[in-house]
């Protein structure tokens, strides 16, 4: 299976358009997700898949799990 991380990248332009397309609309809000009002304009979504692990920093104290991974990561 796929797992999604999240890390979005848009030029000036693109942002401005999303801008532009004003409040969230009701799809945005019931799924609480920003990229799909970019679906929404038609705008093209890039995946990418990488061979990573990814950890998910949700809460604080996700910070230092990340952070003994880094560690973990330079010693190896």
């Amino acid at each position: 299976y796929y797992k999604q991380v999240c890390i979005y990248a848009f030029n000036r332009k693109e942002l401005e358009n999303y801008k532009k397309f004003g409040k969230k609309s009701i799809l945005e809000i019931s799924e609480d997700i920003e990229i799909l009002r970019f679906f929404e304009i038609n705008k093209k979504i890039k995946m990418v898949k990488i061979k990573n692990k990814s950890i998910a920093v949700d809460v604080k104290t996700d910070i230092k799990k990340v952070q003994q991974f880094i560690q973990h990561e330079k010693k190896n």
